[in-house]
């Protein structure tokens, strides 16, 4: 089959192009009536010819693995676009919440080809070879791919309909607020409730959610259900994109990672939703489900943007335990990792499913690991926010105690608050900026060092002291490799955070360094929680804070890996020598 692309192949392309510009035009710009119609006409010509593109390419076999299934996939692709074109109702005014909708669907659906190229992209850049090695290597493929999404999101965050009439944002605070939810951090350096609309709210809500699955996975999810197959340099990819050691086993694990996901933030949204049913809330003119939408989203994959005014401080909600007690579950759910919920399904498969269930499977050391660590710093944290802090006047104990929990479940990389943190006193704002630096698990959407990097690297520290040869967790031995990594982890995360405040302090020499020292620990840990400072940053400090959030989403051993290049390994090494330390 030749893989020529030329001809259909082409007009596909320019097609989908001109319809993504036609649905951005009417999506970010107020137009007239007639500027509306004409903006119509042009998606409906541009999803004809991207159709008849579509339709040629497969025939004249343009494209190498074009599937019939693919094909159907299309077809049935820009038939919702029609449908969705000849619905649209522009109204006076600002547009109607439902028409907005419908056209941010529109662009999702036009932005699937695109999301599917991206794959052939990795593919080529894995493929390509430099002086015998890939030309981008898997972790800096990720940094990239972050860095055109936030490009892309601070784009579409400065359209005029992404802000109120009468609000100007500027480059530096569109690129703050992309880069903090591509990153699910939830820092924010301007009033979100009071500055985005509805539109801005929904092109937020895409990038947290794109964020939260990786662009890479998310479209490699999206090229699968399409149809298109994955070739042996995309599983390859893959494996070093999420720690998988089996190529069967990966795309089973990314379907895993993006249907457990939506099931758990569709479970989320209803329950918010009748949680904060009747409510006295501030709702800014939009309905309640749009608000239990955004905020199961923004929970699992841990971000903390909030829609309302004083985010979970609304006074209608303020006191809504079982509205909070949600958030905080979808809160743990999303940092404990998809490698945990890879072995919950794979037990309920062999328990349900196998000829052999009957069998006892153990669980791994991972997953005892990671549950156990989770368990302990969240009622740990909370035991030691409450003893070293003191209810407000007219604050029931109980209540005092139920704050403290859900401040240590969203320090860790959460960024939700239903309390002001300016009234901490230092001692409690110390152990939230230790629980911001430990995070979340591995594979998920929490941020920070992660459990299992400290639970070793607390391991080693133990294994020193008592003079033994490994470190070992559920009779079972951690690799010296391994151990290393996490030892050298924490320590250059700690260095890195020292220096970052170090640069703020000297760039706002009025404000205080625990305040500083705070802010930083929540944006490399991509938590969100704030002392209230952020917004009074000046741009370069904005921007030391946007790489921070970067490297910490990235994580950071894999942040610096990708900035150094592939490491060169030695087939040699030179004769030890004793050094005295003490």
């Amino acid at each position: 089959m030749t893989t020529t692309r030329s001809g259909f192949t082409k007009l596909a392309a320019v097609c989908i192009a001109i319809l993504l510009g036609a649905v951005v035009w009417e999506l970010g710009w107020p137009l007239t009536r007639a500027e509306h119609e004409w903006s119509r006409l042009i998606a409906a010509v541009a999803t004809l010819g991207h159709l008849t593109g579509i339709l040629g390419s497969y025939f004249r076999k343009e494209i190498n693995r074009l599937s019939l299934r693919l094909l159907i996939f299309q077809i049935i692709s820009c038939l919702m676009i029609f449908l969705l074109i000849a619905r649209e109702q522009q109204e006076a005014g600002y547009m109607r919440f439902t028409e907005l909708s419908r056209l941010v669907i529109t662009a999702g659906l036009i932005a699937i080809p695109t999301l599917m190229s991206l794959t052939r992209i990795f593919e080529w850049l894995v493929g390509k070879q430099k002086k015998g090695r890939p030309l981008m290597a898997p972790a800096m493929q990720f940094v990239a791919s972050l860095g055109v999404v936030i490009l892309a999101g601070t784009g579409l965050l400065l359209l005029p309909n992404s802000t109120y009439p009468g609000i100007t944002l500027s480059f530096t605070d569109a690129l703050f607020t992309s880069t903090s939810a591509v990153c699910v951090t939830g820092l924010n350096a301007v009033d979100f409730a009071h500055t985005f609309t509805p539109l801005g709210e929904m092109f937020t809500l895409a990038l947290i959610q794109i964020g939260g699955f990786g662009i890479m996975t998310f479209a490699y999810f999206v090229a699968m259900v399409a149809g298109q197959g994955f070739s042996l340099r995309d599983r390859v990819l893959l494996t070093d994109l999420l720690d998988e050691d089996n190529l069967g086993a990966v795309v089973s694990f990314i379907t895993t990672i993006v249907v457990s996901t939506l099931f758990i933030e569709l479970c989320g949204a209803v329950l918010l939703y009748f949680s904060w049913e009747g409510k006295d809330i501030n709702l800014m003119g939009e309905p309640l489900w749009w608000h239990s939408l955004f905020h199961s989203v923004s929970a699992f994959c841990n971000a903390g943007f909030s829609t309302f005014p004083m985010n979970l401080m609304e006074p209608g909600i303020r006191l809504c335990y079982s509205g909070q007690a949600v958030i905080m579950a979808l809160i743990v759910c999303g940092g404990l990792g998809f490698g945990i919920y890879k072995e919950i399904n794979s037990r309920l498969a062999n328990r349900f499913f196998s000829k052999h269930r009957r069998l006892h499977m153990q669980w791994t050391p991972y997953f005892k690991l990671v549950m156990i660590s989770t368990g302990i710093l969240l009622a740990g944290g909370a035991l030691a926010i409450f003893a070293v802090s003191s209810p407000h006047a007219a604050e029931p104990l109980g209540e005092h105690l139920w704050i403290c929990l859900f401040d240590s479940v969203t320090a860790r990389t959460a960024g939700f608050n239903i309390t002001d943190y300016g009234r901490y006193l230092p001692a409690a704002s110390l152990i939230m900026c230790g629980l911001m630096m430990v995070g979340g698990s591995p594979g998920g959407t929490a941020g920070g060092m992660r459990t299992t990097t400290c639970a070793i690297a607390g391991a080693e520290i133990l294994r020193i002291l008592r003079g033994r040869d490994h470190v070992e967790f559920f009779r079972r031995r951690i690799d010296q490799r391994t151990v290393a990594r996490c030892v050298i982890t924490v320590v250059v995360s700690c260095a890195w955070i020292g220096c970052f405040t170090v640069l703020i302090c000297a760039l706002e020499p009025s404000m205080s360094s625990l305040d500083i020292f705070f802010e930083n620990c929540s944006a490399f840990a991509t938590v969100g929680v704030s002392r209230g400072i952020t917004p009074d940053l000046s741009g370069p400090s904005k921007y030391l804070l946007i790489v921070n959030m970067l490297a910490g989403r990235v994580g950071l051993f894999a942040f610096l890996i990708a900035l150094a290049g592939t490491p060169t390994p030695r087939h040699y090494r030179y004769p030890s020598v004793k050094i005295p330390l003490t």
